[in-house]
């Protein structure tokens, strides 16, 4: 395995080239900056001992002299459920609503909570609009190509893992109608990552 670095600004150094990871939540970011973590030398995380991966690794600079620059994304539709189960009925992090009700109080819940505003936020909030920056961009279901390009930057196999599975909890089913009303609040990302989302 090669010796892994932190860059200033954010990048992860292997010796020869650089590789910066730009994460977005609820888009499999806990599970790469597990892997980042573990390549810094630290393995704990999902472990008793923890250390949060979020602690370890934040969102680099957009340095376009990053070797290796890539993100992931992820059906609007899919994450906003995906968000509701882990952030409302699994961590518990604002009082329950059933998800019609969420997703018909959504602005109004994303003013009043913090962890709606920054689990729920548009893709582009976070990666932002120019696909032209990343040298990778891939949708969730691709995760395991992540794992393939961390392992080659690494020198290092890397087994594909999971994190954050909300002990098993399964998403709600919901009607079209608040389908719709879903793809109209990310109407953006839609737009911006389309011909990326499976």
């Amino acid at each position: 395995m090669k010796t892994i670095s932190l860059k200033p600004n954010g990048a992860l150094f292997n010796g020869v080239e650089t590789l910066a990871y730009y994460p977005t939540p609820k888009v499999g970011c806990t599970t790469v900056k597990t892997i980042v973590m573990h390549l810094l030398g630290d393995s704990r995380y999902p472990n008793k001992d923890t250390l949060w991966p979020h602690d370890v690794y934040r969102h680099p600079r957009f340095d376009k002299k990053i070797d290796i620059r890539f993100c992931l994304v992820r059906d609007p539709v899919q994450r906003f459920l995906s968000g509701y189960v882990n952030r409302v009925l699994f961590a518990k992090e604002i009082p329950h609503l059933p998800i019609e009700d969420f997703i018909d109080d959504f602005q109004n819940l994303k003013n009043r909570h913090w962890t709606v505003r920054h689990h729920f936020s548009p893709q582009v909030k976070n990666i932002g609009h120019n696909l032209e920056f990343y040298t990778h961009i891939f949708d969730i279901n691709e995760i395991n190509s992540v794992f393939s390009l961390m392992s080659e930057f690494s020198g290092k196999e890397i087994k594909p893992f999971k994190t954050q599975t909300s002990n098993g909890m399964k998403k709600p089913n919901i009607t079209s109608e608040y389908v719709n009303k879903i793809k109209e609040i990310y109407d953006i990302d839609y737009l911006t990552f389309g011909k990326y989302i499976k």
